[in-house]
């Protein structure tokens, strides 16, 4: 008989276990896209030219494939530093066994200049 309460026992303490990895996987998968599409947005917006409607519009298409709606999200060219800074800030509620709600901060930023600095090669370059 207690050999069933100790099964019963780690069983329960490895599926808590394993919960806290899958949940700690979908907080870092979420926060990954994120930082992908602040960078994208930024990119778009700086170095491609595309403006900020552009650069908008490259971070809603990333974000809207993993969550379907979009966070706070802010890009703003500063003229005369010649670069654009983007970032992005949600707050998720997540439900931790034992624990109860906690808020997590989902953070990202990025910035890009708004020139290329590699001209390209010399003109007699081989």
């Amino acid at each position: 008989m207690s050999n069933y309460i100790a099964f019963a026992v780690v069983l329960v303490i490895l599926l808590m276990l394993l919960y806290g990895i899958l949940y700690a996987g979908w907080i870092w998968w979420h926060q990954i896209n994120y930082a992908l599409a602040i960078q994208e947005g930024t990119y778009m917006a700086g170095i491609k030219g595309g403006g900020i409607s552009q650069g908008y519009s490259a971070i809603q298409h990333l974000i809207g494939a993993t969550w379907g709606r979009a966070p706070n999200i802010v890009l703003s060219p500063s003229p005369g530093e010649r670069m654009v800074r983007g970032y992005i800030i949600k707050e998720v509620d997540i439900w931790i066994p034992l624990a109860g709600w906690m808020k997590v901060p989902l953070r990202s930023s990025s910035t890009h200049r708004q020139e290329r600095f590699y001209g390209g090669p010399p003109a007699n370059f081989e």
